[in-house]
């Protein structure tokens, strides 16, 4: 059998985005230069869409709507999502993570 670590992630929806956080193989709240390491995916799900996808977790727990809107506006309204809805379902999965004490 291999030694070789596996690396476990958590998933959680809502309306297109997507969050993925790093988990230790317990499940629990990563610690050190892994905690709160992820990503967020932004997509339709169809086979054709542009997606949009940012790995600074960080970023987004520590600014409000008028920077998210600055830095990540353009990207969105590009590939046709919704600027407003995007946040609030960021922001809700942020949430819920932190409630599960996984972020």
């Amino acid at each position: 059998m291999s030694k070789e670590k596996i690396t476990t992630y958590i998933q959680l929806y809502s309306g297109e985005v997507e969050l993925n956080i790093s988990v230790t193989n317990k499940l629990k709240k990563q610690k050190g230069a892994l905690n709160k390491f992820g990503y967020i995916q932004v997509s339709n799900g169809m086979i054709d869409s542009k997606d949009c996808f940012w790995d600074n977790l960080q970023f987004f727990i520590d600014y409000g709507f008028g920077i998210f809107k600055e830095e990540c506006a353009k990207e969105l309204k590009e590939k046709g999502f919704k600027v407003k809805q995007t946040y609030k379902d960021i922001k809700r999965l942020l949430k819920q993570a932190e409630k599960l004490n996984i972020l």
